[in-house]
């Protein structure tokens, strides 16, 4: 039974529909709990859907990427193959969604490697502080640089340190969770 729907949902996210493609991509990964049923051909679909130029296709395929990572590690290894495809999609200006799905995805790969982790905060700090970033994407960006100077210190991340306290301008959303975060770091943050 499981092969037939399989088969069907794989029709489906071959069709030039994006709303087929995208439900069919989320369906799929609802029935699957074992990435390796879908075969070569799914891991390939998935793959280029992360990149896919509509964003409803790309975030469908990054939230359904990031449930499948939960479920086994052998699905988290598979995913972790993506990583190419998932920086990719982490450098989309043009949907903010899309934006901060592949960093959430990027974390979550990534979140057992310090050095990786902080390549990705270094990387997205800057990126942050130079221009256009999505208030979602910014937000969580923050979350994972509070979490990182509670483990390194404050004195080994002076640039993340930094970015918290710029956030003073922008959304509201932003400035909330700024301030949250420094509030939450108050008892190893010089003052």
């Amino acid at each position: 039974d499981v092969i037939i729907v399989c088969a069907s949902l794989t029709k489906d996210m071959n069709s030039k529909n994006n709303n087929y493609r995208a439900n069919a991509i989320r369906a799929l990964c609802c029935a699957v709990d074992d990435m390796a049923l879908l075969g070569q051909q799914g891991d390939r679909l998935l793959k280029q859907a992360v990149v896919d130029k509509d964003p409803y296709v790309s975030t469908s395929a990054l939230v359904s990427a990031y449930h499948l990572s939960h479920v086994s590690p052998q699905n988290q290894e598979i995913i972790k193959r993506w990583l190419q495809e998932v920086s990719e999609a982490s450098k989309n200006t043009q949907s903010n969604l899309v934006s901060y799905h592949a960093l959430g995805l990027l974390y979550r790969i990534r979140k057992h490697d310090r050095l990786a982790v902080s390549r990705l905060a270094a990387a997205k700090a800057s990126q942050q502080s130079s221009g256009y970033a999505s208030p979602f994407e910014t937000c969580l960006f923050i979350r994972i640089a509070a979490s990182l100077i509670r483990e390194t210190g404050p004195e080994n991340s002076a640039p993340l340190v930094k970015f918290l306290q710029e956030c003073k301008h922008g959304h509201s959303m932003v400035k909330f969770e700024a301030a949250k975060a420094i509030c939450d770091l108050e008892d190893i943050l010089p003052t």
